[in-house]
């Protein structure tokens, strides 16, 4: 009987992958695998300036992915950890970048949502994030902006893609492959449940701003220039109160 009502379970698939399953799927079939690179490269270079006017010396990465950021923090002095909804990411940043005694503001790497962020109130002065708020569902961007505010005591460094993200045929396969490793039964209709679009929220920096300061009382510090004066891919901004 047990048996039975298992592979039922296997059989049942969710009404939209969403969330840490499908981060989950994605980075076991090789999302940003590639170490030695990140998105928040643009961003490292204002760290310095905004961490020494708001004595800014305990980091969080928001979506750290598999820890570059974190890691960078570390050498350049600061203590830093890092969260991501991808229990596979976190495991990647832990097996790539270790746990370091003494660099860290509680364990180095957690896994937990933006949406409930896993750490107490004002336990760091700053939080840096690139490239995750567009991923998060548009019902869930208030609470968001909310646990970003309690989490950060002083600077918000981040960097929010401003377009959308189609999920391609090539991506739907290895979603498809990974999802059957974690244990879901595929078949011709569950293609329904694949997202169609990895940003469902997407807006420029006016919104977000808007968003945190109502959220924290958030002021808008500086805006920071795109490379390659692209500023139409997403928006570069830190935030102060």
């Amino acid at each position: 009987a047990s048996r039975a009502v298992a592979a039922q379970a296997r059989t049942q698939m969710p009404s939209v992958i969403s969330g840490a399953t499908l981060y989950d799927a994605l980075y076991r079939s090789g999302y940003h695998s590639a170490l030695q690179t990140t998105r928040g490269g643009p961003l490292l270079p204002y760290v310095a300036n905004v961490s020494a006017e708001f004595g800014a010396m305990r980091w969080l990465d928001v979506g750290c992915s598999n820890g570059f950021v974190v890691n960078w923090l570390w050498e350049h002095g600061y203590k830093a950890s890092g969260c991501d909804i991808s229990q596979v990411a976190i495991s990647l940043a832990i097996k790539s970048r270790g746990e370091p005694v003494g660099k860290c503001v509680g364990p180095c790497f957690q896994q937990g949502p933006a949406s409930a962020l896993p750490f107490p109130d004002g336990a760091f002065d700053a939080i840096i994030s690139s490239d995750v708020l567009e991923h998060i569902e548009p019902k869930d961007a208030g609470s968001v902006t909310i646990e970003i505010s309690r989490v950060a005591s002083h600077v918000l460094v981040l960097k929010v893609a401003a377009r959308g993200d189609s999920v391609d045929y090539r991506q739907k396969a290895h979603l498809k492959t990974q999802l059957e490793v974690q244990g879901y039964r595929w078949n011709e209709s569950s293609s329904a449940v694949l997202p169609t679009n990895l940003h469902p929220t997407v807006h420029g920096h006016t919104w977000w701003v808007s968003r945190f300061k109502e959220a924290g009382g958030w002021r808008l510090h500086t805006m920071i220039p795109h490379p390659r004066n692209r500023p139409w891919l997403c928006c570069m901004f830190i935030l102060v109160r």
